[in-house]
């Protein structure tokens, strides 16, 4: 595994890309140079991560997919927030 991005913290994750879409359409393949995913926890209220696949071993994500990989939260201040962020991480849609 490398690090695609160094300059930001990784944290362990595994991504399953669901088939269909909030809108019930087609889900497409999650390209790691050019996807940028969206995680969402629902503890205390609804809250957005951004994050950027971290790993350079991951391609492309296809529907339906699960793959453990290396992440890095964007705009994370403090290694507690990303540490909270990892745990609360299920599923990414794209």
């Amino acid at each position: 595994m490398t690090i695609v991005f160094p300059n930001m913290v990784p944290a362990r994750a595994e991504i399953h890309l669901d088939m269909v879409d909030s809108l019930g359409g087609p889900v497409l393949e999650m390209r790691q140079n050019n996807a940028r995913p969206m995680a969402l926890s629902r503890r205390g209220g609804e809250l957005w991560y951004g994050f950027v696949i971290n790993d350079s071993t991951v391609d492309v994500i296809l529907p339906g997919e699960r793959v453990a990989c290396v992440v890095s939260f964007l705009n994370m201040r403090t290694r507690n927030m990303r540490s909270r962020a990892a745990r609360l991480f299920c599923s990414v849609t794209e």
